[in-house]
C-alpha cells in the first residue's frame, strides 16, 4: 500500500524565501512592492498585513494606499483617488511592483476590471491584467504568473522528477501523456493555468462549479485542481488511485479552515499526492508574489 504524500507548501515558501533573501541583499538598492487596499473587510485586511510582514523580512521596502470610510462609500471619489494612485505607482520608478487587494469594496467592485487594467504591465506583479494573462499565455518570458497559479505549479513540480520552467517553450515535461481536471474557469486561476499547462500538450478539461457530473471528469484525471470557494465537496470516490489533487478553497467551516475536498482514510489510500488546507497552496501564493516582485526588480534594473 502505497503512503499519501503531503505537499508542503509551508516548507516549500520557506526554502523559496531564503533564495529570494540571499538575492535581495546581493542587490544595488531595495525592490520596492507597492499594495493598494480599497476594502476594510477583515480578511483583506489579514491578507495585506501578511504580504507587507514577509516583504519586510526579504528586505523589500512597502507602500501601501488605504482609504477611509468615508472615501470607501464614495463610489466617485474613490474611483478616482483608486485611479490617481495608480497613475502615480506606474511612473514612480523606485516602485517596481504593485498590486490592488481585491476584492475591492462593495462600493466599486463592478469597476474592478476596469481598474485592474490600468496597472503597467510591467509592474503587474499579480499577473491580473488583461496584457499580463496574455503574454503568459503565449509563453512571455517576461510576463508575470498569478501567483496562485505559480503556487499550483510549483505542487505540480513537487510530484514531478524534474523542475518545469513553466514559461520556456522548449521544456519538455512528463505532463503530455496526463490528463488534469482544474474545476474553476476564473481569470484568477483557471485560465492562465489551462493556457499553461495546454502549452505543455497536457489534456486539460476546465469545469465550474455548476458543471453537471463532475465526477464524471475527475474520476479519470491523473491531476485534479479544485478551486471552487464552495468547501467540502469531493470525497474520495471522485478521484482515480495514485492521482494528485490540489486543493486551492480555504473557507471557514464551524471554525475551521477547509478545502473542497474532503479528508479521510479512504482518500490516503487512494489520493498519491495532496495539499492539506491550510498549509498547501496557500502559502505558496504569497511567496510567488514576492518571487514576481524581484523578476520585476531585475527586468527594470536591467
Amino acid at each position: 500500500m502505497h503512503s499519501m504524500k503531503l505537499i508542503n507548501g509551508k516548507e516549500i515558501s520557506q526554502n523559496l524565501y531564503s533564495d529570494l533573501k540571499k538575492e535581495i541583499e546581493s542587490f544595488s538598492s531595495k525592490p520596492k512592492l507597492g499594495i493598494i487596499l480599497a476594502n476594510n473587510d477583515e480578511a483583506s485586511q489579514r491578507y495585506v498585513r501578511i504580504k507587507l510582514d514577509i516583504a519586510s523580512d526579504l528586505g523589500i521596502e512597502t507602500y501601501l494606499k488605504t482609504f477611509s470610510e468615508e472615501e470607501l462609500n464614495s463610489h466617485e471619489s474613490l474611483k478616482r483617488e483608486i485611479i490617481q494612485t495608480i497613475d502615480d505607482l506606474n511612473s514612480d520608478s523606485s516602485v517596481n511592483g504593485y498590486l490592488i487587494q481585491l476584492p475591492l469594496h462593495r462600493s466599486i467592485r463592478n469597476d474592478t476590471n476596469e481598474i485592474v487594467n490600468l496597472i503597467d504591465p510591467r509592474k503587474d506583479v499579480d499577473g491580473l491584467t488583461a496584457a499580463s494573462l496574455g503574454r503568459v499565455s503565449h509563453l512571455d518570458t517576461q510576463s508575470f504568473i498569478p501567483a496562485t497559479v505559480e503556487g499550483i505549479l510549483e505542487c505540480i513540480n513537487q510530484t514531478l522528477n524534474k523542475r518545469v520552467d513553466w514559461l520556456d517553450n522548449n521544456t519538455e515535461t512528463e505532463l503530455n501523456q496526463k490528463e488534469i481536471v482544474i474545476i474553476n474557469n476564473s481569470n484568477l486561476i483557471g485560465k492562465p493555468l489551462s493556457n499553461i499547462l495546454m502549452s505543455k500538450n497536457a489534456t486539460v478539461s476546465v469545469l465550474n462549479k455548476n458543471t453537471r457530473d463532475i465526477k464524471r471528469f475527475t474520476q479519470s484525471a491523473d491531476i485534479v485542481i479544485t478551486a471552487t470557494g464552495k468547501g467540502q465537496f469531493l470525497d474520495y470516490t471522485y478521484f482515480k488511485q495514485g492521482s494528485t489533487v490540489i486543493d486551492i478553497t480555504s473557507k471557514k467551516i464551524d471554525g475551521k479552515t477547509k478545502g473542497d475536498v474532503i479528508p479521510s482514510e479512504e482518500l490516503v489510500s487512494r489520493v498519491e499526492y495532496f495539499t492539506p488546507v491550510p498549509g498547501g497552496v496557500g502559502p505558496l501564493t504569497v511567496a510567488f508574489l514576492m518571487k514576481n516582485l524581484v523578476k520585476a526588480y531585475k527586468l527594470q534594473s536591467f
